[in-house]
This record gives structure tokens, sequence and C-alpha cells, in this order.
């Protein structure tokens, strides 16, 4: 869909899209992971959130167009991205095994615009208990890009 038409979740999104995505080689593209998250700061608080549904966008900024990609509800969610080159990227995430809410495994996708084409890869079950460690990490990786941003739009006066 055209950018223009595009709609924001939240008045937060921006943030998340600024901190939680990464443009290909070239500038062309941008990955934005999961367009339902949200991120603010609150007395120096750091505040990860959002829907609980997910889904990633690609942004052709040449073109000026947002795909939403892929989509998933509660049983899973889209985490970190980045480019092989300027034709593929990875997403990563994690998805709910059946109907165990205890038991995820982390998911790998690598995408390629040249065909249109993904390979999944997944990795052993985790208990609840043992996930709770990533998403320790992930908070502190998404606090510390998000604070990283902050300073650079501070230097360059935005």
């Amino acid at each position: 869909m055209p950018l223009t038409e595009f709609e924001l979740l939240a008045k937060e999104e921006p943030i998340a899209f600024e901190v939680l995505s990464v443009r290909s080689p070239g500038g062309r593209y941008r990955l934005v992971f999961d367009r339902y998250q949200s991120i603010r700061e609150e007395d120096g608080e750091v505040e990860i959130g959002g829907e609980p549904d997910s889904a990633p966008i690609l942004v052709d900024e040449r073109l000026g167009h947002a795909h939403v990609f892929e989509f998933c509800g509660t049983p899973c969610g889209y985490d970190w991205g980045c480019w092989v080159d300027s034709v593929h990227f990875a997403l990563g995430g994690w998805a709910q095994i059946g109907d165990q809410a205890d038991s995820l495994r982390g998911v790998l996708g690598i995408y390629s615009l040249v065909d249109s084409t993904e390979a999944q890869y997944f990795t052993r079950a985790v208990s609840s208990v043992e996930y709770a460690s990533y998403t320790s990490a992930w908070r502190g990786w998404v606090t510390d890009r998000y604070r990283a941003w902050k300073l650079g739009a501070a230097a360059s006066g935005n």
C-alpha cells in the first residue's frame, strides 16, 4: 500500500519504527521488525510494549510503499532483523509450540526479494522460564538501541 495510506497505530509507533528497524544496503528498503511495538520513556525508564499481535513491514522508500508481509497473533512474535545484502534479509522471532503456552522456540526466516521466497529455521523447544532470559536480553538490546537513537536525534537537532 502507498505510505500515504499507511496508518500509524499509536503516537509512540514512529519511535519504535526507528529503533526496531534496519535499512538495506543502498537504503532503498527499511525492514520494520514489528509494526505493533511501541517504545516510550517515562521518568528515565524505557517502556517497551504494544499490541499482542505481531507483523513486520517492508518499506520500499523509492516507491513509497509499505507491505505487511507476515502476521501472527498471540502465539508468536517478531523481534529482530538484518540485511544479508540489498535483496535478502533475515527476520527473527519466536513461536509457541502447539497449544503449549509454556513451550516456545526461536524462529529465523531468510527472505529473498529476488524470487519472493522464504526459508525458515527453528530452534529446539525451550520452556517459558528459559525464554524469560531471552526476553530480558532483548529488552536490554532494545533499550540500548533506543538510547543510541535518542542521542543521535538530539545531536542532529530532531
